[in-house]
């Protein structure tokens, strides 16, 4: 695939900068690949991100591209953060920042 996904609202203003650009929409194993793509894409650009507002964007953009996960598997948000709370309450979370140094 030689191309990006971007988000639903952007074709319009791609048109006006290059009017011979070309669009298709994305199912099955080709969207869940540039889903995870992008994933990947925008968490680079989060630990890349210079400053605290552009970290601010870059989560924001993990966060849609999360939701857009989640509802390609067939789950909905109730779902998934009860599977979270549920492995917290037994495992617990990461905001202690319990480190384990293998040795």
């Amino acid at each position: 695939m030689s191309g990006k996904l971007i988000r639903d609202l952007l074709q319009e203003p791609i048109t006006k900068t290059f009017p011979d650009a070309e669009f298709r929409e994305l199912t099955g194993e080709e969207l869940h690949d540039a889903l995870t793509g992008k994933l990947q894409e925008e968490v680079l650009e989060y630990i890349q991100a210079p400053n605290r507002d552009n970290k601010l964007e870059e989560l924001a953009d993990i966060y849609e591209v999360l939701e857009a996960l989640v509802t390609y598997e067939g789950f909905d948000k109730e779902t998934v953060t009860s599977k979270k709370e549920e492995k917290k309450a037994e495992r617990g979370g990461f905001e202690g920042g319990v480190y384990w140094d293998k040795k």
